[in-house]
């Protein structure tokens, strides 16, 4: 029967998903861990941020190979729905779990979003005072290069 081990694949790829989410899940606090942080190593975020990338990367492949096994065997199970009940009651649950699991995803992309733009406000704040620091100080510079140098002249006439 193939379509038995076509519903054991989407099964496995919906049992996989999940694990999947459940790692960006652990990324996503790993990132608001590090976004709570006063001085965040950018290298650490970039780290993770890659992390990530690859996990997103996976997801969409098993998106990919689930609806490819789906599209052929989606007829037979809407015919013979009671010969694959045990299967799909169990593609339905964990259909259920990677729901929650991908609002939790959602909600901790938004918080870290939040979290993010705090930080690189912090970090332009900063970028902002040091240049109009610096140019204060260059100003000052240029102001002062002449400021205590008399003209011999003056010097030589004053008795």
């Amino acid at each position: 029967m193939d379509e038995k081990h076509y519903l054991d694949a989407m099964i496995t790829s919906l049992q996989q998903k999940r694990e999947v989410l459940i790692q960006i899940i652990e990324k996503n606090m790993q990132q608001t861990t590090l976004l709570s942080q006063d001085d965040v190593d950018v290298d650490v975020w970039e780290g993770l941020v890659d992390e990530k990338g690859e996990l997103i990367e996976k997801l969409n492949f098993l998106d990919e190979g689930f609806d490819e096994v789906y599209q052929r065997v989606h007829v037979i199970l809407k015919e013979q729905r009671e010969l694959f009940q045990d299967e799909i009651s169990c593609m339905q649950d964990l259909i259920s779990q990677i729901t929650d699991l991908s609002v939790t995803v959602q909600s901790g992309e938004a918080r870290n979003r939040d979290l993010a733009e705090r930080q690189f406000s912090k970090y332009r704040t900063k970028a902002k005072s040091l240049t109009q620091n610096n140019r204060a100080a260059r100003m000052y510079r240029s102001s002062m290069r002449g400021a205590g140098a008399y003209d011999p002249h003056f010097m030589d006439q004053k008795h």
